[in-house]
């Protein structure tokens, strides 16, 4: 019988976007986790949650590895995993009347707008590579 070695998860700690803090505000997020039992202070019994990278496009504003456990906020994206989409987050009034974070969709002029930014700057996503010397004499060999 042949063992395996146990490698651990990786552990990071995403960035903070907070939704509440963006409402109105057009972005473009790649869903890429749907994670389900986690266990934090207010969910003891555990909870699901999304991990996205956020982009705030019109300010130029990137958050990776972001957890959002907010019920509408998952419930909207746990069906796009490994897809990137262009939405609003918005104020929508509960049943009880509490007022809650969910998702609009993007209009097209916010669409459009996206569009351009990722043409003009390329994925906003995308891991930083090391920059070339602009020169050959920056070469140090």
């Amino acid at each position: 019988m042949a063992f395996a070695t146990y490698q651990p998860p990786e552990r990071s700690d995403g960035d903070s976007f907070k939704p509440s803090e963006h409402i109105d505000t057009p972005l473009i997020v790649a869903v890429r986790e749907h994670k389900t039992g986690i266990v934090t202070e207010f969910s003891p019994d555990g909870k699901d949650g999304v991990i996205v990278d956020a982009c705030a496009y019109g300010s130029g504003l990137v958050a990776t590895d972001v957890l959002w456990m907010n019920g509408a906020l998952v419930d909207g994206l746990k069906g796009y995993i490994g897809q990137t989409l262009v939405i609003r987050l918005v104020w929508a009034k509960g049943k009880s009347g509490r007022d809650y974070v969910t998702i609009a969709q993007a209009t097209p002029e916010e669409l459009k707008a996206a569009e351009k930014y990722v043409k003009d700057n390329g994925d906003p996503f995308a891991p930083e590579l090391a920059t070339v010397a602009s020169k050959a004499s920056d070469v140090p060999f």
